[in-house]
């Protein structure tokens, strides 16, 4: 099941991504990640911080993108990143039988990292925005308690790798050192100084490079609860801005936030009844949920203020979200015994609303010219006497110079 949940997952993101965007290299995937291995590559690449943070995983499998054949980087590059949220999908499925019960709540486990609307905006099919679903993977795995060996050495060195490649994940360590403290599963407590041993190389990261803001424009507290509401609350339904903003315009914002404390309420419920580790579960999935969206508000200062459309910053905590969600849904079919009709039910009704958002909505990623017809224009550059080529840059300002050796 895990290597099946792995394959579906990486085909639905393949599939999301609309054919047209599949071509095309965006922002760091196109400068930073394979000009680095083009014109300097080395075997310390993977670790060398970018915007105030390591990004392991985009690097290494930009790295086995340059092995490739040119002309294929771009598509490359898509099924890449599309396999890599496969694996966060087939684990987080493998992972979630230590918490949940019902199958119908496992399998929605394994198919939100290729469902989430909110990733449509902007992170599906590209390797710069691959370090989102590390929160979600991580949140699953702390939470396993290995039995086999061999399992236990893939999952410590798979928690290590998404580690290392986003630094909130620093906001688990607090549970990690419970789990070493508390947890009599060596599995567990391994998996839990991975995380440990891949925060603290995020935050050596961190402070040996610093991170800048994106703007000086203050935040105001209802504009980043708006953000809230718009990224994270409904980024877990669609990824339409125009869909959000006639919901924002016919129901207004206090509504909005009515239905989002309502759809609270069955997770408190889930939390009073829970034993201690669906508490912990829930208190850990929830908070994160409320709590990063403001914190990356205020601290990296989003342009104009904390955006009212959705956005991919909303991505790390739609997906704890939808962990509440699942887990909460989990205990009321055990409690109530509702069984897996009712279940069913809601994940279905879910996934058809998830639908109206499928594919992907990033009209500045298929600006320019697609990457095989660049590769082919370069070649005939280069055998006019041309050394190097410039790129497609989307957004313009990550074009690059190609050298010719590579596109011959």
């Amino acid at each position: 099941m895990v290597l099946a949940f792995w394959i579906l997952d990486a085909a639905l993101c393949w599939l999301r991504v609309r054919p047209v965007e599949r071509d095309r290299l965006w922002a760091e995937d196109n400068v930073t990640f394979l000009r680095q291995w083009v014109n300097q590559p080395s075997p310390w690449l993977p670790f060398r911080p970018e915007a105030g943070y390591l990004q392991f995983l985009p690097r290494i499998t930009s790295g086995v993108v340059s092995l490739t054949p040119t002309y294929y980087w771009a598509l490359v590059t898509t099924a890449l990143a599309c396999i890599c949220v496969g694996t966060v999908g087939a684990v987080a499925f493998h992972c979630s039988r230590y918490l949940l019960t019902s199958w119908p709540a496992r399998v929605a486990v394994a198919l939100v990292p290729a469902l989430l609307p909110l990733a449509g905006v902007e992170p599906l099919g590209n390797l710069c925005n691959l370090h989102w679903w590390a929160i979600y993977a991580v949140f699953w795995l702390l939470f396993t308690q290995t039995q086999k060996r061999y399992s236990t050495a893939l999952l410590v060195v798979f928690t290590l790798a998404w580690a290392l490649s986003e630094i909130q994940i620093v906001f688990f360590v607090p549970l990690a050192v419970w789990f070493i403290i508390r947890s009599k599963n060596l599995g567990q407590k391994l998996i839990s100084a991975a995380v440990i041993v891949g925060s603290l190389a995020q935050l050596a990261a961190y402070l040996s490079t610093g991170r800048g803001t994106y703007s000086s424009d203050p935040q105001h507290l209802p504009q980043v609860l708006k953000g809230l509401l718009i990224s994270v609350f409904g980024g877990t339904l669609t990824s339409s801005a125009a869909l959000t903003q006639s919901v924002a315009t016919y129901f207004g914002y206090r509504s909005m936030a009515v239905l989002a404390v309502m759809s609270l309420v069955p997770v408190l419920v889930a939390f009073l009844r829970g034993d201690a580790t669906i508490r912990l579960a829930l208190l850990y999935a929830g908070g994160l949920a409320m709590f990063l969206w403001p914190f990356a508000a205020y601290t990296l200062k989003f342009p104009v203020g904390a955006p009212e459309v959705p956005w991919r910053w909303g991505m790390g905590p739609a997906l704890c979200l939808l962990a509440t969600w699942i887990v909460t849904l989990d205990q009321f079919v055990l409690k109530r015994r509702v069984d897996v009709a009712v279940a069913s039910l809601v994940l279905a009704t879910l996934f058809v609303v998830q639908c109206c958002s499928f594919t992907t909505m990033n009209d500045k990623r298929i600006g320019g010219t697609a990457w095989r017809d660049f590769v082919v224009a370069g070649r005939a550059e280069c055998q006019a006497g041309a050394q190097e080529v410039a790129s497609p840059g989307f957004p313009p300002e990550w074009a690059w110079m190609v050298p010719c050796d590579r596109l011959r």
